[in-house]
């Protein structure tokens, strides 16, 4: 037993040794005040800048001048100190402390620098940027990504917010009525689905796909099963589609496959409600499986609710998967001996789900009542990224400096990637929070949390926020949407 114990022993403190590495460069990025990182390094000066004179004017540092930057680097700018002929020193961002007395305006433009962009732009620039993008008929997600590289994420952000707004074919509006939903429990839309006396709960079905589980146990899973819990004590006909943890989207479609002729024959109506890799999970079902379903049984399909959903790839899945450097190595290496059986739920998240559609339009020909809500998540921090989720700091400037792509992001999800790609043809609601990929933690953008009751003064996801969120859209949702 002895010998049991310490080989435990070892493996805990490997462990724990490697998520401390990890995580200490991104705290030493993430926290201000923290003493610089000095390492001499010889770098040629054309592949230096210094740093722009809005964010030298912003310094504590007296001597900001000394201070350069990599010009070809982007999302977060590598720093150096002149200290010599040709010798630099590295430094912390975190210890390029602004002071403290500066206006909003130039609080802002210090950190677009440190989001990737050496250019603040003003309103019109900004306008002129987006002036070329049509909401509804342009990739978001690849243009997010070629945005960030040429304004930094902060920017790009700001942008994508109103753009987000505006690919919704009602302006949002939907987006208000969940809203006022979520921060005042005893309001309801005169039209929603529990205000209509006429709808017939008992044959109306709201099913639940659940999300990854690499922990062996997720809150995020335990929402979902407490929605599911509240909607059949409301008289809805429930269904939690079982897959496996942390199995690959292929292998719980087809675990879908085997429960979803059953269950629509329960029902003359159905709400789909997806969080995370649920959705991906989702989507493989129906480009490798639905078509065995006849016509009829597809048309009772009418909403399907994408919460943080894994609608496009993943862009830290394909960074862990399929970057060849350190960072993405050791934290591979973890993985691959502490939690190997996760490895192909994080793989099949590493590419989109679309390159098994046959056609751009194939998921509304073969749900064509269908309209779908996607509940996308925005980073709230002035740098573009988000910090309410105290797992994403073990790992996202890793992913961030190392990612084969880079674009605002909830920590798991390029924003952009929880929308549909255009083409599809399906009439898409777009609901827009800022915060993590745990979508309870995060707040609505009028500033109002998204789960008030149960996730105030919370810091990881509580199960009863997942009877919030569902309760809201029940009171949200116009029952003609499902009629």
């Amino acid at each position: 037993m002895g010998i049991f114990k310490a080989q435990r022993a070892c493996i805990f403190f490997a462990k724990l040794g490697l998520i401390t590495a990890l995580g200490a460069g991104a705290m030493a990025q993430a926290k201000p005040g923290e003493p610089p990182v000095s390492k001499a390094v010889y770098l040629k000066d054309e592949t230096m800048s210094p740093l722009p004179d809005h964010v030298r004017a912003a310094l504590t540092n007296r001597e900001a001048g000394d201070y350069y930057y990599v010009t070809d680097y982007q999302i977060r700018p590598k720093i150096y100190r002149k200290v010599g002929r040709s010798r630099y020193d590295g430094v912390a961002l975190a210890w390029l402390k602004p002071r403290s007395d500066l206006s909003t305006q130039e609080q802002r433009c210090y950190y677009v620098f440190l989001s990737g962009s050496p250019d603040c732009l003003s309103a019109r620039q900004l306008g002129r940027e987006i002036a070329s993008v049509d909401p509804q008929k342009s990739d978001l997600l690849k243009w997010s990504r070629s945005s960030a590289l040429k304004i930094g994420l902060t920017q790009t952000r700001d942008l994508l917010v109103d753009l987000m707004r505006r690919r919704d074919p009602e302006g949002g509006a939907f987006e208000t009525r969940l809203r006022q939903a979520a921060a005042n429990a005893r309001w309801r839309a005169a039209d929603a689905v529990v205000a209509d006396a006429s709808l017939n709960h008992s044959r109306t079905g709201i099913f639940f796909f659940l999300g990854i589980d690499v922990s062996d146990h997720s809150p995020n899973r335990d929402q979902i099963r407490e929605a599911s819990n509240y909607a059949r004590k409301l008289g809805f006909v429930t269904h939690t589609f079982e897959t496996g943890p942390a199995d690959s989207s292929k292998n719980n479609a087809a675990q879908i496959a085997a429960q979803m002729a059953q269950q629509l024959a329960k029902v003359d109506r159905a709400i789909f409600v997806g969080a995370s890799k649920g959705v991906a999970d989702f989507l493989h079902w129906v480009f490798l499986h639905s078509q065995k379903l006849g016509a009829e049984e597809r048309a009772k399909l009418k909403i399907f609710i994408s919460l943080s959903g894994s609608v496009r790839e993943s862009f830290v899945a394909d960074w862990l998967m399929n970057v060849r450097r350190t960072n993405a190595e050791l934290f591979r290496t973890m993985m691959e001996v502490f939690k190997r059986d996760a490895m192909p739920g994080i793989e099949s998240l590493s590419h989109s789900p679309w390159v098994y559609a046959p056609k751009s339009t194939s998921l509304r020909d073969r749900f064509p009542q269908m309209r779908w809500v996607s509940f996308a998540m925005i980073p709230e921090a002035l740098d573009g990224m988000s910090y309410l989720d105290e797992w994403n700091l073990m790992f996202q400037e890793h992913v961030y400096r190392e990612a084969r792509y880079r674009a605002p992001s909830d920590g798991l999800m390029e924003t952009a990637a929880s929308l549909l790609p255009p083409g599809t043809g399906v009439r898409e609601y777009v609901v827009r929070g800022f915060g993590p990929h745990a979508l309870s933690l995060g707040n609505f953008v009028d500033g109002k949390k998204i789960a008030p009751r149960t996730q105030t003064g919370k810091s990881e996801p509580q199960p009863a926020a997942g009877v919030e969120l569902i309760d809201a859209f029940l009171r949200s949702i116009p029952s003609t949407w499902i009629k």
